[in-house]
């Protein structure tokens, strides 16, 4: 009977230090990740910043729906495919037509960009399109629809009724633990898979808080929306147009796509927004390539026929710039170098016929 009392009190022992031992490893745990949080919020604030670059385009929408549900509104928008996302600084025009973001979307045609600014009933001064055959094709369209859907999804939750959130007790009471740890939060929740990435790849810890995207070093240059990759092209991909097949996918496709960006242009003009092209600069051989198309000829006629006015960008920055491989990741995007000295010039030919005041 002894013996059954001690090793009972030994069990006892055992379960009260394992609890608090518990106790305090997760308190330890949860006071150090509180004191994270507040660190990172007092650097970066308590919104979601722009401090990584989207893993994906709905992240890269999420944070401009956050931007406007925190009333903070762009009068110019950037619209295209990874040439625009990669070719226009959103900072560099900025400085001559007011707050800029960039929403151009790899792989996706800039309609859809047209479409994106619609659903969230965006009414800005101006929109910078870029232009490439590839905007005209159905691979283009097709790959814009996951933006779409982020769009829709993301315009869902801004304009959610006041009556719909949730009220009552266990509301209040996952308010106020809001309010005094911010470390529970949605916003700052990560996943284990997350943190195994963010030191897999030895990312900024207060960076990573704040957007859960910053899970590595940031060799990209991310800003509001521009992508800027720091790479030069090789001698070989300086000759390179990716993907190969679009020019014939655009002679094929192109006409009734004009069609539509005509009324997307006609929309938003009558909107009082008002529409420039660009054809962002290309190296010399793509540029052939996609002129062989009737690319060049065909955009010229469209910009006369629809009243906006059209920038070559090649033509703007000059045979020096197109020539130099120094200026481009590959034969048909801008690096980050690139993109800095095409939009600061950039900016200044906008300059004469934008407003910087924001429409929303």
């Amino acid at each position: 009977m002894p013996t059954n009392s001690s090793t009972s009190g030994s069990e006892r022992t055992f379960v009260v230090v394992a609890a608090v031992s518990f106790a305090v490893v997760i308190g330890a745990l949860s006071v150090s990740y509180e004191l994270l949080v507040r660190t990172s919020e007092a650097r970066y604030g308590i919104r979601r910043l722009n401090t990584g670059s989207p893993l994906s385009s709905s992240p890269k929408i999420d944070a401009l729906v956050s931007d406007l549900a925190a009333g903070v509104h762009y009068s110019v928008y950037a619209l295209g495919t990874s040439r625009t996302e990669e070719g226009i600084r959103s900072d560099e025009i900025e400085r001559t037509a007011g707050p800029t973001f960039n929403l151009g979307l790899s792989g996706t045609s800039m309609l859809c960009g047209f479409r994106i600014l619609e659903l969230l009933d965006e009414r800005p001064a101006l929109i910078v399109a870029g232009v490439t055959p590839m905007d005209f094709t159905t691979l283009g369209m097709l790959q814009g629809n996951m933006p779409l859907r982020a769009a829709r999804d993301s315009l869902a939750l801004l304009h959610r009724r006041p009556d719909a959130i949730e009220r009552g007790p266990a509301a209040a009471a996952r308010t106020m633990t809001y309010a005094f740890v911010h470390g529970a939060s949605p916003a700052r929740r990560r996943s284990l898979g997350q943190w195994f990435d963010l030191f897999q790849m030895h990312g900024d810890l207060l960076k990573f808080i704040n957007n859960a995207d910053a899970v590595a070093k940031q060799d990209y240059l991310w800003i509001r929306g521009f992508f800027g990759v720091p790479r030069i092209a090789t001698p070989e991909r300086f000759r390179e147009l990716q993907p190969i097949g679009i020019p014939a996918e655009y002679v094929e496709e192109h006409e009734p796509l004009y069609a539509e960006l005509q009324e997307a242009v006609a929309r938003q003009r009558k909107r009082g927004t008002e529409v420039v092209f660009v054809r962002l600069p290309l190296a010399p051989i793509p540029r052939a390539i996609e002129d062989a198309a009737g690319f060049d000829r065909d955009v010229r006629s469209a910009a006369a026929r629809f009243g906006v006015r059209y920038i070559d960008g090649s033509a703007l920055m000059g045979d020096a710039f197109i020539h130099d491989r120094r200026n481009f990741v590959d034969g048909g995007h801008l690096n980050a170098s690139g993109a800095t000295k095409f939009s600061h010039v950039l900016a200044d030919a906008l300059r004469v016929n934008v407003p910087t005041r924001v429409r929303h």
